[in-house]
């Protein structure tokens, strides 16, 4: 908020007028879903190739 012009009298950001009986519960962003999914992936091909490895060593 740079701009002089700007009236931030009689302004409130630290309430939300949301209905009592409404709960309200976190929802995960797309992208944190996608990352855990690629992680898991990742890691599974990982485990994979690390066993192929070891076999072919012995």
């Amino acid at each position: 908020f740079i701009s002089p012009k700007i009236n931030f009298n009689n302004v409130r950001f630290d309430r939300c007028d949301l209905p009592e009986q409404t709960p309200v519960e976190p929802v995960p962003e797309p992208l944190t879903i996608l990352g855990a999914g690629t992680a898991v992936a990742f890691g599974t091909s990982f485990k994979r190739k690390l066993a192929k490895a070891k076999s072919k060593k012995k």
